[in-house]
């Protein structure tokens, strides 16, 4: 049975999937945000469709940032990306003040040499309505060294991805059952920026901590 949703307040609505595996253990998503209207919006809307709502880059980073326009009062128009506060560039993909139509394509730009840290990503409207839009700004982290995306496969041992810095390498897997002591269990030498591990034959019933090192 479906339960309806009706919401014409602001902010928009939040929503996350949650998932439990065999073991009963949860993983809850990225939150999702979304707007319900009755009749057209007051202010267009767009989305930053690329990178994803929490995403994570090596050091330094280099990304397209794309975004969408997803309803307006029928106009287009140019879009500015931000980074923070800082403007980083104006895209004018559809002309300035075009028709708005469902096959109305996505701007884009580049993002490159961003450091170590956590970023805003922001875009703004330049259209009719001078930069008024119900725009949701992303975060994403760029990091040396970072475990994501952890899950269990079938043997019951863990999964993981790995983003790292130290591309051509040594990233060395460790795993400890105190976080006191560490054993290393992988040696990798990724030729890229990311790379999977998969736990080949996990023991049976212990607790385990995953860390990545780089000698």
């Amino acid at each position: 049975m479906g339960t309806g949703i009706t919401n014409t307040e602001y902010p928009p609505l939040v929503i996350n999937a949650v998932a439990t595996d065999s073991f009963g253990l949860n993983s809850t998503s990225a939150p999702v945000s979304l707007r319900v209207y009755f009749g057209r919006p007051e202010s267009p809307i767009i989305a930053i469709t690329t990178p994803q709502n929490g995403a994570v880059f090596a050091e330094p980073a280099a990304f397209p940032l794309s975004a969408e326009m997803l309803a307006s009062l029928g106009n287009t128009g140019p879009e500015e990306f931000f980074v923070g506060t800082n403007s980083v560039g104006v895209v004018n993909t559809n002309g300035m003040n075009e028709a708005f139509t469902a096959t109305t394509p996505p701007v884009s730009m580049t993002l490159s040499n961003l450091s170590e840290g956590s970023y805003k990503l922001g875009v703004h409207d330049l259209g009719l309505n001078g930069g008024l839009c119900f725009c949701d700004p992303i975060n994403i982290s760029v990091v040396k060294l970072a475990l994501v995306s952890p899950r269990f496969g079938t043997n019951g041992g863990v999964t993981f991805d790995v983003i790292t810095s130290y591309a051509g390498k040594k990233n060395v897997i460790e795993v400890s059952t105190n976080l006191l002591s560490w054993t290393p269990i992988s040696t990798n030498q990724p030729a890229g920026s990311t790379f999977t591990f998969t736990e080949p034959s996990p023991p049976a019933g212990s607790k385990r901590f995953y860390r990545v090192l780089v000698p």
